[in-house]
């Protein structure tokens, strides 16, 4: 499993609107899991974004299918209101023990 943990920087007072914004978006079947972070103690004005995948390969077929959706276009419309420049963007492959 791999987990696409991305971490935005956002306008002064927007954290709760960018988590729900985050959590609009559209579902898809290879996307195991989505969660978005509020920080309580973090740097200033971040919030986060994981989303679980089974294969990079999933990861891909998931975001050409978000960027070749016609209402992609619209969210990051209101996104760019919510955001300032920065931010990270991390894939990470998870290992548990058993």
């Amino acid at each position: 499993m791999i987990v696409n943990r991305r971490t935005f920087n956002v306008k002064l007072g927007a954290e709760d609107d960018a988590v729900e914004h985050l959590l609009s978006g559209k579902e898809h079947p290879k996307i195991r899991a989505l969660r978005a972070y509020r920080p309580l103690v973090s740097p200033f004005s971040t919030v986060c974004m994981e989303i679980e995948f089974d294969s990079m390969a999933d990861y891909e077929e998931v975001w050409a299918a978000w960027r070749a959706d016609p209402d992609t276009a619209a969210f990051m419309e209101r996104w760019y209101e919510l955001t300032l420049p920065g931010g990270t963007n991390e894939i990470w492959e998870v290992r548990t023990r058993r």
